[in-house]
């Protein structure tokens, strides 16, 4: 018995959730509405995916049966405020990684355009001269000058 009454009080708390977030989000309110999330575990548990930032799929069972037709309406009712919340989904990133993906994407481009100026100094020759523009001493004697010279 205790627990048809916590179910009942779960659901009717999603359902508010629910009111206050289509109506938040179609507009119709002028000020923020007070969205009541802390009044169940369930809502506790939902907040992130019916007001946060996650893609949510809510599925309605209705049944074909003429009997359930006060059910039905109600179900399909509870699934269009259900329609009306918008998400904005982000993705979470943590910033030492974004910053790691920063670095290495300018080390690439770095990379990318030092390649580009060494084809165009080969291409312009000024590369040849002076031992190959590589900054080393490695093209003939050493240099030096010693006594038995």
């Amino acid at each position: 018995m205790q627990d048809s009454v916590e179910i009942n009080k779960s659901l009717f708390t999603l359902r508010k959730v629910i009111l206050a977030l289509s109506d938040r989000k179609e507009g119709k309110l002028q000020r923020a509405a007070h969205v009541p999330y802390r009044d169940s575990t369930l809502t506790r548990l939902l907040k992130h995916s019916l007001g946060g930032s996650c893609h949510t799929l809510m599925i309605a069972c209705i049944s074909p049966s003429d009997s359930h037709v006060d059910e039905n309406t109600s179900t399909l009712s509870y699934a269009a405020r259900a329609r009306a919340i918008t998400n904005a989904p982000t993705v979470n990133v943590d910033p030492k990684l974004a910053q790691v993906r920063a670095m290495a994407e300018e080390i690439r481009s770095l990379k990318a355009e030092i390649s580009r100026l060494q084809q165009l100094l080969r291409l312009s020759g000024i590369g040849d001269a002076g031992g190959g523009g590589s900054g080393d001493c490695s093209g003939g004697g050493s240099g030096m000058v010693t006594a038995s010279d």
